[in-house]
């Protein structure tokens, strides 16, 4: 039981890193084309 249990929290582990990452990535893309889109050239 106790090493079932430690097994299912690296696979949590895991996925939790897994899943933040896409998410830092995806909100590092739109905050990257917020600012390309939103920014004038004069800015630039």
């Amino acid at each position: 039981m106790v090493t079932a249990r430690i097994q299912s929290t690296r696979l949590d582990a895991r996925f939790f890193t897994f899943y933040f990452s896409i998410f830092t990535f995806l909100s590092y893309l739109h905050l990257h084309d917020w600012k390309v889109s939103f920014t004038p050239p004069n800015l630039l």
